[in-house]
C-alpha cells in the first residue's frame, strides 16, 4: 500500500484530503473480490453457517524461494525502507479478512526471524551476496474479533509444503464450517486454483460455491484493481477504501510490530 510509510504519513494524507475535500482510494483490492464479497455473503446475507465461532488461517508465500530473495525483493530484508512481508502481504490478508469477519478488539503477534542472513540472488541465479535482515520470515497473530471469536493466523515466507495449498482459511460457524484454499494468500490479485467450500452441518456431502468474477480481461492481477477504478469513476465511494481506512491498517500493522517487540496485546481500534 503505496501512501508513505508509518501511521503519520497515513494521517498526514487523510488530514490534507479531507481539509480539501478531496476524494481518495488506496490499493487495498482485496475488498473488492468477487471471491471475498461471496464469503462475506455466505456469512451475513446467506446465514450459510450461523454464528461465526472461530477462524484460523494457515499461509505460506511472499517470495518464491524460502531460504533466499530476488535482487529486486532485496528491500523485503530492511524493515526502515517500509515494503516486506508484513506491510504488503499480511496487511493485504487481515484488510481482506476483517472485512469478512470484522475487525480484532485484541491480539498478539510473535514475529520470529529464522533466518537471519539471507542470500540475495541475482537474475541468472547465482548469489551476489548474502544479507543479515530485520524483518520477520515467521509470523503469528492470534487474537479475539469484535465479534468474539478467536482468529489464529500463521503466515511463513516462501513456498508452502510441496504439494499442498499455499493459503488455507476456515471458518467455523455453529451449523457450518466454509473453507478457501489457494495457492499463496494474495487472494487480492489472483483467485486461479482456489476453491471455496461448505460444509453444513446437517448435511454429509461438502459444497463447492462457485462466484461470479469482474471481467475476463484484463489479466487477473488487474481485475480487482480495475473494479476498484471503476467504483471510483462511479463515485461509489462505498465499495472501496479510502485514506481513512489506509490509517486503520497502518494503526494495525504498528500494533503487530509493537506487540511482538513489548511483549503486549496490540490494540488499534479507538
Amino acid at each position: 500500500m503505496a501512501i508513505r510509510v508509518g501511521v503519520d504519513g497515513a494521517e498526514e494524507l487523510d488530514a490534507l484530503a479531507k481539509e480539501n475535500n478531496a476524494r481518495t482510494m488506496i490499493g487495498l483490492q482485496g475488498e473488492l473480490s468477487p471471491l471475498i464479497l461471496k464469503v462475506k455473503s455466505l456469512i451475513e446475507q446467506e446465514n450459510k453457517i450461523g454464528k461465526v465461532l472461530s477462524s484460523s488461517i494457515i499461509a505460506a508465500g511472499g517470495t518464491r524461494t524460502r531460504d533466499s530473495i530476488v535482487e529486486g525483493l532485496r528491500y523485503f530484508t530492511r524493515r526502515i525502507v517500509g515494503g516486506n512481508i508484513i506491510t504488503i502481504g499480511l496487511r493485504h490478508m487481515i484488510d481482506f479478512v476483517m472485512l469478512v469477519l470484522g475487525e480484532l478488539s485484541a491480539f498478539r503477534s510473535p514475529l520470529n526471524i529464522q533466518r537471519p542472513q539471507v542470500p540475495i540472488m541475482g537474475s541468472d541465479g547465482t548469489v551476489i551476496e548474502s544479507v543479515a535482515t530485520d524483518v520477520a520470515d515467521h509470523i503469528m497473530l492470534l487474537g479475539l474479533l469484535s465479534s468474539g471469536a478467536p482468529l489464529s493466523v500463521t503466515f511463513r515466507r516462501g513456498p508452502p509444503f510441496k504439494g499442498t495449498p499455499g493459503f488455507i482459511w476456515s471458518i467455523h460457524g455453529e451449523k457450518g464450517e466454509i473453507r478457501i484454499t489457494a495457492t499463496g494468500p494474495a487472494l487480492q490479485a489472483n483467485d486461479v486454483e482456489t476453491k471455496l467450500t461448505l460444509h453444513t452441518f446437517d448435511q454429509e456431502e461438502v459444497e463447492v460455491i462457485e462466484w461470479d468474477r469482474h471481467f475476463k480481461d484484463p489479466p487477473r492481477p488487474a481485475r480487482n484493481v480495475a473494479a476498484m477504478y471503476e467504483a471510483f469513476a462511479n463515485r461509489e465511494t462505498e465499495k472501496y477504501p479510502d485514506c481513512t481506512h489506509a490509517v486503520l491498517r497502518h494503526r494495525q500493522i504498528e500494533e503487530v510490530f509493537k506487540s511482538a517487540e513489548e511483549g503486549r496485546r496490540g490494540v488499534y481500534l479507538g
